[in-house]
């Protein structure tokens, strides 16, 4: 199921390209004598045989369906090589979290090395020593001063949880990065089945024509032999029976002649007959053109409707087998899962025939899944493809969030350009761009 709704967009999908449907030679009609009368039977297909005309025919077609398939294969490779270089690219940005989580905890500990230096404990006990302050209250002073510029451990760690958040980013986005790959190649295996089965079964429909084309070459060239041998059995009989037929032409032609004289007789009986006849002829072909021009139309309306079934045979073909509308509809169907992927699906109120009271549920029926889970849900339930179930969950799931990882703007920007263009932009209108 997925993958379906990508027919639109052809870069992603090559199988989806129309490929020209090769012409197939005409069959072998069944041979006359009168046709080869004057080649015989060397010139029934060309003297080399059915077999040899039958494969001389379909050669062309199977090199076209050779060529046809082996760039079917060679865009797929290509397609899916690009896919793979542009997610190897990505791991470029984890050495950037390394780097600014080191920044950050060396930064906490030379602020709090700086504000050590500047602890002016030294001077205050030289001052109230010369003063003649007593022990204790060079304690306190000594205590206030190391309290407010020697913070020590809190300093240290005030400074280091920004670095491991950093940390735990990074590691969500390499883990989202490393099962990319994975994704990708599902697809792209399940992509090269299908190239092989299309190619499979043009070859098989391609065999079956021909095996037919060689079936009926075969009966030409039985018929051709046969009307031969019946053509000289039929002039030797002709020359056997000649006389014969002379003799009875002859005879034929008194009996002709006495035929003619009644027939003259009779001409003014037929004459007047001839009349009624012409007379129901006119109504008979009235009625039989008033029948002719009812067969037209019920032909007419026959055509109309195999031609609107046949429209709408290949527009389901081409959609994969749903209308733009039931497309549509499950777009909008995945586009309310991820909602409830993140947000969960609250409960609702319901009674309670126990108590003869409503309850006001506030349990939720179902609670947020994570980021990864969503994705792949949306790819093997909705039947979407990678890119369009990332923008899917992009929309719902905040950055930092149930998995998905925290990016800066630059960063998510070269995300979202490394992930390729869906059909899910046009059927929702450009919500998840």
């Amino acid at each position: 199921m997925a993958g379906f709704l990508s027919d639109n967009s052809a870069p992603m999908n090559p199988l989806r390209r129309r490929v020209p449907k090769p012409k197939l030679p005409p069959k072998p009609k069944a041979a006359t004598v009168k046709a080869h009368k004057g080649g015989g039977m060397a010139g029934l297909f060309g003297g080399i045989g059915p077999i040899a005309y039958v494969n001389n025919e379909f050669a062309p077609i199977e090199q076209q369906l050779a060529a046809q398939q082996q760039a079917r294969m060679a865009g797929y490779n290509k397609l899916v090589e690009a896919i793979m270089a542009s997610v190897r690219n990505d791991q470029g940005s984890l050495p950037a979290y390394q780097a600014l989580g080191a920044d950050t905890a060396s930064t906490a500990n030379a602020a709090a090395a700086t504000l050590a230096a500047k602890n002016p404990t030294a001077q205050t006990n030289a001052d109230l020593a010369a003063i003649g302050a007593p022990a204790a209250q060079l304690g306190q002073v000594q205590a206030g001063n190391a309290s407010a510029f020697n913070p020590g451990l809190s300093q240290y760690v005030n400074g280091a949880i920004p670095g491991s958040l950093l940390a735990s980013d990074q590691a969500a986005h390499q883990g989202f990065l490393q099962s990319l790959p994975v994704i990708f190649g599902q697809s792209a295996l399940e992509g090269l089945n299908k190239l092989n089965y299309l190619g499979s079964q043009e070859n098989l429909d391609l065999a079956g024509k021909k095996a037919s084309a060689l079936s009926d070459a075969r009966s030409a060239l039985a018929d051709f032999v046969q009307k031969n041998q019946a053509l000289r059995q039929n002039q030797m009989i002709a020359n056997q029976t000649f006389g014969l037929k002379q003799k009875q032409a002859n005879a034929s032609i008194a009996a002709t002649n006495k035929r003619n004289q009644i027939a003259v007789a009779n001409a003014t009986t037929s004459r007047m007959n001839a009349l009624t006849s012409q007379k129901r002829s006119k109504t008979a072909a009235k009625q039989a053109d008033r029948n002719y021009q009812i067969s037209l139309k019920r032909i007419g309306i026959e055509q109309n409707r195999l031609e609107l079934q046949k429209k709408s045979a290949q527009n389901r073909k081409a959609t994969g087998g749903l209308t733009t509308n039931e497309k549509i509809g499950l777009a909008r169907k995945a586009d309310q899962a991820a909602h409830d992927f993140f947000f969960g699906i609250p409960g609702k109120p319901h009674y309670d025939s126990s108590t003869g009271q409503w309850v006001d549920a506030k349990q939720p029926v179902a609670y947020s899944i994570p980021y990864q889970e969503a994705i792949f849900r949306l790819v093997h339930d909705y039947g979407l493809t990678v890119g369009d179930a990332t923008k899917l969950a992009n929309h719902y799931y905040p950055a930092g969030q149930l998995g998905r990882p925290r990016l800066s703007k630059a960063a998510q920007a070269r995300v979202n350009a490394a992930i390729p263009p869906g059909p899910l932009d046009q059927l929702l209108s450009g919500k998840y761009k």
